[in-house]
Order: C-alpha cells, then sequence, then structure tokens
C-alpha cells in the first residue's frame, strides 16, 4: 500500500474540508487517516473505509462538495460502534418508511392541454439557433403517456403522473461535463427517468434525470400556431451560470435553443 494510489504522496491541506482534503495519491484522494476515496465532479464520490469494511457512494449535482464530508461524519461515521446497538424502534420505522418511499412511483399532478390531440404523430422539423444542428421531432400521445422521437434515434418515454424508467441513445445531447464524448460514447445506451407536465395550454416542461450521469434536464416545448421553440437546459446551469461562469467545451450549461415548424 505504501506506493499504490491510497497511498498520499501530495499534501494538498485543502481549506474547508476538515481531514477529507489532505493528501492525494495516484488519483485517490485521502479521507479521514485510514480512508480514501475515488472523487468525482459534482458531488460523485466513492469513499472507501477498510477498518470498517465499509464503502460509501454518494451521487449528487452539487458543486461544493465539501458539504457532503459533514454529513457523513456526523449521521455515519460517528454512529458507528463496534458493539451492536439496541433497536432503536422509532428510527427503524421511520427508516423503513423512507425505504418504502423510493419503492414507490413518485406521482404528480396530472396535466392536460387541448394540443395533445393536435400533437398526435405531428412531426416538427427544429433547427438550433446557435448552430448548423437539425433534427426531427414526433409526438405520441396517449392518455397521461407521451413520447418524445427525435431522428428516429432517441425516444424519451415519459408521463405526467409518474416517472417512467427506459433506455434510449441520444440525438440531443444530453448534459456532460466532458470534453471527450467521441462515436463510442454517442452511440451507447443512456438509462433515464422521465416525466412531463402541460405549464398551460401551449407550455410543456419534460424533466429527464439522466441516471448515469447524475445530472438532470429540462426540455422546455413553446407551441404558437404551427410553430415550436424548444429550449433544452442542463442542470449544470443553475450551478454555474449565477457565479458569472461562461460555458465552454469542458462544461456546457448554456441552452439549447430550436425553432421548428410543422413537416
Amino acid at each position: 500500500m505504501g506506493y499504490g494510489a491510497s497511498y498520499p504522496h501530495i499534501s494538498t491541506n485543502v481549506q474547508g474540508c476538515a481531514g477529507w482534503g489532505r493528501h492525494y495519491g495516484y488519483q485517490i484522494w485521502e479521507n479521514s487517516p485510514g480512508s480514501y476515496r475515488a472523487d468525482g465532479a459534482f458531488g460523485q464520490y466513492c469513499m472507501v473505509f477498510p477498518k470498517m469494511d465499509m464503502v460509501i457512494t454518494t451521487t449528487a449535482e452539487e458543486t461544493d462538495g465539501s458539504r457532503i464530508f459533514p454529513l457523513i461524519e456526523k449521521y455515519i461515521l460517528n454512529n458507528i460502534t463496534e458493539q451492536p446497538k439496541p433497536r432503536d424502534a422509532w428510527c427503524y420505522q421511520y427508516m423503513k418508511n423512507v425505504m418504502n418511499q423510493w419503492e414507490t412511483p413518485v406521482v404528480y399532478s396530472p396535466s392536460a392541454s387541448y394540443l395533445m390531440h393536435m400533437l398526435q404523430g405531428k412531426e416538427f422539423d427544429l433547427r438550433s439557433r446557435t448552430s448548423d444542428e437539425k433534427h426531427t421531432l414526433r409526438f405520441e400521445i396517449g392518455n397521461s403517456r407521451m413520447e418524445f422521437v427525435i431522428d428516429e434515434i432517441q425516444t424519451i418515454h415519459s408521463s405526467c403522473t409518474v416517472d417512467l424508467f427506459g433506455e434510449t441513445t441520444y440525438a440531443i445531447e444530453i448534459p456532460s461535463n466532458s470534453p471527450l464524448i467521441g462515436d463510442e460514447q454517442r452511440n451507447r445506451i443512456w438509462k433515464y427517468a422521465a416525466h412531463h407536465s402541460w405549464v398551460d395550454q401551449s407550455t410543456l416542461i419534460l424533466t429527464i434525470c439522466w441516471q448515469e450521469t447524475g445530472h438532470s434536464q429540462t426540455w422546455k416545448f413553446y407551441f404558437h400556431e404551427n410553430t415550436l421553440t424548444l429550449i433544452v437546459t442542463d442542470g449544470t446551469k443553475g450551478m454555474f451560470e449565477l457565479s458569472g461562469a461562461v460555458s465552454d467545451r469542458n462544461v456546457r450549461f448554456a441552452d439549447m435553443i430550436f425553432d421548428g415548424a410543422f413537416r
């Protein structure tokens, strides 16, 4: 271990991280002494605690990852003992209720618009306002459910009452914080959960959680007569734009805006 990735090679003394940012190995950070972690962007952590035979992982859309560590210490590490504690009936019931919530689909208030009948099977030609990017978009609608089909490549199944889970390749780019998106990534299948809501008679919002990226995305559809404006917003936008940061090839959080019309 003395020369391995988990061994501290560089002293960092990160401010505000208590004992969590003291040393760095080969792509591995030291947590509190005797433990280490793989450290990803936006609060993606895999923390290993060998003495406790425990691994903790987090997935979050969080700009300040140091906020996560005190919570780990307070609610998990500080409560671990060698001797098993007697069952806390209240705590057990509380945790059981939380777990049951995760097993039950999230329920949203149903919404509808008169456009649902007009959009069924309709296709739009979309053109980006800022690039040469072009797409076709088709709507398939049935009761509370919708399908958004882009270029016959990307299909998002959604409901206005629950999250629907699915897999798809993508045509309109999913949230990314990497400049290294090549053909292999573009052609792979991505997992998602999606739901939609009619804000009013002519405004539709589709919310997509891309489960393998740690990021969410909203597609806002504004319909007017025979035209459509689609604004795609990555969840990372709210994390940076207010601080004055500017999108670049490494982190894109500027909106993608498309204008379209009925075919």
